[in-house]
């Protein structure tokens, strides 16, 4: 962080104020109007709303000493956080697994305590609870959009020629599995890939389900999302095991949304979410 700036005078209130800013003026005009865009570094939450920290840091500097900074005028990222927002109440606490401060699964939480403000721009006596968190993943994108599987002939071509390509180890020594797989039974599964497969088959049973995808700290998530007919169905999320697939959950999606229709009452139904 350039060490010119003068942080030093900004102040909890100040920090209240550019996020008031930013839901009063919305992000489009919040951005046009302060001169900051988004940052992927970590996230600033107040109230249980995502902010963009650089940007609130930004103007609550320009709001506490009358200058506006441009994105590149100071580091916005997790070192440079800590440093503005230590000073105005802010204590970090850190969970890293394995020991790594800031690897790409690490966040670590600032708590602050920015007071309220009153309609003269005094602050109330009373702070309410923010949170920052910082982490060296993007942060959760708010967008859902729809998804269909579609896989290219050419790609499916290109797994069949490489299964045809597999370089076979010898067999086994041994008449049972202690050894592993029996090399026959490998064999007999390549041969049903290249030719009995119907890929085009499984992608129609996930094609007539709704299927959306969403990223969340930079990892697209795809899910299925099927809403029972009947009244106050119970939402219900399945997850499948690793290694698995969604596909081995397809046939329990009629039972679980539709139970009238297999011998179940309207009372059993389920609004169906399910992760892949």
């Amino acid at each position: 962080m350039t060490q010119s700036l003068a942080w030093d005078q900004v102040t909890r209130a100040d920090v209240l104020r550019a996020i008031r800013e930013y839901d009063r003026l919305g992000a489009e005009r919040f951005f046009s109007a302060h001169g900051f865009a988004p940052t992927t570094t970590y996230e600033l939450i107040w109230d249980g709303r995502r902010y963009p920290p650089k940007a609130i840091l930004g103007t609550a500097y320009e709001f506490a000493t009358g200058r506006r900074l441009g994105s590149g005028d100071f580091e916005g990222g997790k070192s440079g956080a800590v440093k503005v927002l230590g000073p105005v109440g802010c204590v970090r606490s850190r969970m890293s697994p394995g020991g790594k401060e800031f690897s790409a699964r690490v966040r670590a939480h600032t708590h602050c305590a920015p007071a309220r403000v009153t309609a003269e721009g005094h602050p109330e006596p009373h702070p309410r609870s923010t949170e920052v968190v910082m982490s060296a993943t993007v942060p959760t994108a708010t967008d859902i959009r729809p998804f269909h599987v579609e896989i290219p002939q050419e790609k499916l071509a290109e797994l069949r020629r490489r299964i045809d390509a597999t370089r076979w180890p010898s067999k086994e020594l041994v008449e049972d599995r202690t050894q592993g797989v029996q090399l026959a039974t490998m064999q007999e599964l390549a041969r049903y890939w290249v030719t009995d497969y119907d890929w085009r088959n499984a992608e129609a049973k996930l094609n007539a389900l709704p299927q959306f995808a969403t990223e969340i700290d930079g990892v697209d998530i795809h899910f299925i999302h099927v809403k029972s007919r009947h009244e106050n169905a119970l939402p219900l999320i399945m997850t499948h095991g690793w290694p698995g697939s969604v596909i081995e959950l397809l046939e329990v999606v009629d039972p679980l949304t539709d139970p009238t229709a297999h011998g179940g009452r309207a009372d059993d139904a389920f609004d169906l979410g399910r992760l892949t």
